[in-house]
């Protein structure tokens, strides 16, 4: 027996080397040519997600496989590696990995992956059955709210004026429903398509020199904006640090009011002056327009304020017959009145 058994693994090997494809009884299951089959596994991230967050999945399988089965268990699947996947809904999913290579596929490996309701969701869930009004002015001021909470300084002096108070009265107030109708948008470039159209004489709506007059509002406007004393963001920057002061202590409140509203006199008045010279460069390229200009004017205001609703039924808003309240019809017009139906101290000059 001592000389039978080295000879008997002698021969094992013998055969191994000269057949390296054959399959003997000492040879590894589930394997072929000395490759074997993958043992799948993967790891994913968040552990926690919510709806619509991408998902990161990791392939973790062993034994070097080269082709990949996913199944996120949401009726999506990808053959990528280590793919990423985002779920729309609330959830529990079964997550599926079959890891293959040329000895074949082994057992697949499953994951239960809980998603969470997303943020969205969970707001809108939250204001179901409310009034669209309500909606908005809640969504409105959280947002604000949050926005100085989590925002900074920069944020607040160049990007949110409505932060500081609707110092005019009538930021809110439009002759279009600008939220919550399906199917009516404003686009986020209206003002820098429609602005280029005013001072590019190539684009066929003004001439030259009208182009030249509106071109100049920037030098006109930019001392009361930044370059003069006192200048807006100059206040800006003052409003919004003795605002946000009150969040560490309220002990200074009612003088940083104080402070607050004189500043905002000053806003007023500078943002008023750069106004009129905004009106008053429009009225002078309006004066040495022909009818061909206004007319082309008139069909690009539409494109703007025409449209089709998402049932079907069409709008005109080139022509204000209707005040809005974000996207509520203002039926009682003399609310208005501090904001539109006395305009003349605006314009007069003693």
């Amino acid at each position: 027996m001592q000389r039978i058994q080295p000879f008997l693994a002698w021969s094992l090997a013998l055969a191994a080397a000269l057949c390296p494809g054959c399959s003997s009884s000492s040879g590894t299951s589930g394997s072929q040519g000395g490759t074997a089959v993958p043992a799948a596994a993967f790891t994913f991230t968040p552990a926690s997600p919510t709806a619509n967050q991408v998902v990161t999945f990791t392939d973790a399988s062993t034994h070097t496989p080269t082709a990949w089965a996913w199944n996120f268990g949401d009726g999506a699947t990808s053959a990528a590696q280590s793919p990423s996947h985002a779920y729309a809904a609330a959830g529990s999913y079964t997550v599926t990995l079959t890891a293959s290579n040329s000895a074949g596929s082994g057992a697949a490996a499953s994951q239960e992956l809980t998603v969470a309701a997303g943020q969205l969701q969970s707001i809108n869930q939250r204001l179901g059955g409310l009034d669209n009004g309500v909606v908005v002015a809640i969504m409105t001021y959280a947002g604000d709210i949050f926005s100085w909470w989590a925002g900074d300084l920069d944020a607040d002096v160049y990007f949110c004026p409505e932060r500081h108070g609707t110092y005019y009265g009538g930021f809110y107030v439009k002759d279009g429903p600008a939220v919550g109708v399906p199917g009516y948008q404003i686009s986020t470039t209206l003002t820098a398509d429609a602005g280029n159209d005013m001072i590019d004489s190539s684009q066929g709506y003004v001439t030259s020199a009208q182009a030249a007059v509106l071109s100049a509002l920037a030098a006109a406007q930019q001392d009361n904006l930044y370059a003069g004393t006192p200048n807006i963001v100059q206040i800006r920057t003052e409003i919004a640090t003795l605002l946000r002061s009150l969040r560490e202590s309220t002990a200074n409140s009612d003088a940083v009011r104080a402070r607050v509203l004189a500043l905002s006199a000053v806003y007023g008045d500078l943002d008023g002056q750069d106004n009129c010279c905004y009106i008053n460069a429009f009225a002078q390229a309006y004066g040495t327009m022909d009818a061909a200009q206004l007319a082309k004017l008139a069909t690009l205001r539409a494109s703007f304020l025409t449209g089709t609703y998402q049932d079907g039924s069409p709008f005109d808003f080139t022509t204000c017959t209707t005040y809005y309240l974000y996207s509520g019809a203002i039926s009682d017009t003399s609310r208005l009145y501090p904001y539109i139906a006395d305009t003349d101290p605006l314009f007069f000059e003693p």
